[in-house]
């Protein structure tokens, strides 16, 4: 996937909010705010942003961390690499489920496909 100069700033610009966010925490329920709204803007991105802040995911996730020792807390990260990851972009999807087909799918679609061509073409001719 291509990333254009916009998507890279978008993805920098809300990694820099949420880690604002997680580090302005004041104690566990501020940071499970901050995660939930961080998940869910992460979830309004684009593919190609969501691509581009996936590069400072290891950084918002060590601040996750350092947070969880002061208050003494298991507030889990996780759902911002669910967030970031929820990428559909068709094209890889695509490629992805043809990766999983066997070879001669191919071949046998087209051969069905002549034979009922075939088939239409004999039939309007009579």
């Amino acid at each position: 996937m291509n990333l254009s100069q916009g998507d890279k700033q978008t993805a920098e610009q809300v990694a820099n909010r949420v880690s604002l966010d997680i580090v302005s925490a004041s104690n566990v329920a501020e940071l499970n705010r901050a995660i939930n709204k961080a998940s869910q803007d992460i979830g309004y991105l684009s593919d190609a942003e969501k691509t581009a802040i996936q590069s400072n995911l290891p950084e918002l996730l060590s601040q996750v961390d350092a947070k969880n020792e002061k208050f003494d807390s298991n507030v889990k990260g996780r759902k911002l690499i669910n967030s970031a990851q929820d990428v559909s972009n068709l094209d890889w999807l695509a490629g992805k489920i043809a990766d999983q087909l066997p070879p001669n799918v191919d071949m046998e679609y087209r051969q069905l496909r002549t034979i009922k061509r075939g088939r239409r073409v004999n039939a309007k001719s009579m």
